[in-house]
């Protein structure tokens, strides 16, 4: 089972990404645009337990964006609201 959060949301800077596997992992952890563009990505192997990643929003507008998880198994989406 896969856990995924992030926080704090809104936010204007940075957003936290944290999640867990119960077992090893390739994943893709993405930032999607509410207009579905691609606005950053990071392809890794993750070992069994908890992970976390933080993600720069300081570049983009404000707005409604989804931060994606992908594995080979599972897709878990979490909005945020940059500020």
């Amino acid at each position: 089972m896969m856990k995924f959060t992030c926080y704090p949301n809104p936010r204007s800077e940075k957003v936290k990404a944290e999640f867990s596997f119960d077992s090893g992992q390739r994943t893709k952890l993405s930032l999607i645009s509410i207009k579905g563009q691609l606005i950053w990505e990071d392809k890794s192997v993750y070992s069994t337990g908890e992970h976390k990643e933080m993600i720069d929003l300081s570049k983009i507008a404000k707005g409604i964006y989804h931060v994606n998880l992908q594995t080979e198994n599972e897709v878990l989406s979490v909005r945020i609201l940059k500020d």
